[in-house]
């Protein structure tokens, strides 16, 4: 990264880490973590943010908005995961509304995080167009793009 994504002024946004990335550019995770916070501070509403509560680096900038994760102190996580033929159920709890057996087609824990990073933006707007009334994530390739992306 060059550092450009600090000149980006949105109405909201999702963090999914903070890494050790080109630091050639950055110098170290303390510049990143100032990168992010620029990030942030250029949104119109800081509680339009969701980010990832498992990551430690992000936990220590006492961000506001939205977590999400595994751990049961994130405002959104999953728990109950299990494999099934085309992928993986698990349980949502968001601030504690349950939203049971949603279903991704696709595998891997990194994808239950996007796929809740996606969910908890979308009930951070009040809106759920990416989720059926059974809970299941369609087979819809611009959902698909932004929930891997």
């Amino acid at each position: 990264s060059d550092g450009s994504f600090v000149n980006y002024h949105g109405d909201a946004g999702i963090i999914l880490n903070i890494e050790a990335d080109h630091l050639d550019y950055w110098g170290d995770l303390k510049q990143i973590q100032q990168g992010f916070l620029r990030f942030i501070a250029n949104f119109k509403r800081q509680e339009s943010l969701v980010w990832n509560y498992d990551d430690l680096l992000l936990r220590e900038l006492n961000l506001k908005g939205t977590s999400f994760g595994f751990s049961d102190q994130a405002d959104c996580f999953a728990f109950n995961i299990r494999e099934s033929a085309t992928g993986i159920l698990f349980d949502i709890d968001y601030q504690g509304e349950l939203f049971p057996n949603v279903c991704l087609n696709l595998m891997g824990r990194h994808n239950i995080l996007n796929a809740l990073s996606v969910f908890a933006l979308c009930k951070r707007f009040k809106k759920l167009p990416c989720f059926s009334p059974t809970n299941s994530i369609p087979d819809n390739p611009s959902l698909a793009f932004a929930i891997i992306s």
